[in-house]
């Protein structure tokens, strides 16, 4: 029985690592991208190419018209954004925990909390909203310092 993978972010090159491994592995694997030139579109056991909108809603559309006329085996989300979205599908084959828990480990503000409410250690960290806030910490700080956004969109 042949398997079949839709991998999505083909536009990331971590990505060609995994089609690599599942296409070696006699799996078929198909791909979606925003972009055309995508690293993973140009692999020998890419499949099919589907490229997305960039716009969340065209794209959440386009995809599941995809996930509709093929049957996958498995999904493999590259992203937080993608993960999210879809941990809220039951109908799905995808393996992702809640969307909940996506949500906190996305967040980095929830997940220092969560970190610190259920007592494992992290560095010293600051939550800084806006410049106002840095300036009144940052005789506090000793560099090399690593700053974040909290949540990537």
């Amino acid at each position: 029985m042949e398997r079949r993978v839709l991998l999505l972010k083909g536009e990331q090159y971590k990505n060609v690592c995994v089609i690599r491994s599942l296409g070696r592995k006699g799996i078929e694997v198909d791909v979606t991208s925003t972009s055309r030139f995508a690293p993973c579109f140009f692999s020998k056991y890419c499949k099919r190419r589907y490229i997305l909108p960039s716009d969340k809603k065209l794209w959440l559309k386009k995809f599941l018209k995809i996930v509709k006329s093929r049957k996958y085996d498995l999904i493999i989300p590259s992203g937080e954004g993608e993960s999210i979205v879809l941990s809220k599908f039951k109908n799905l084959p995808v393996i992702l925990p809640s969307s909940r828990s996506l949500q906190i480990a996305a967040n980095k503000i929830q997940t220092i909390k969560l970190m610190r409410k259920i007592g494992i250690p992290l560095p010293k960290t600051w939550i800084v909203k806006n410049l106002k806030e840095l300036e009144k910490i940052k005789e506090k700080l000793r560099y090399p310092i690593i700053l974040r956004p909290s949540y990537y969109k």
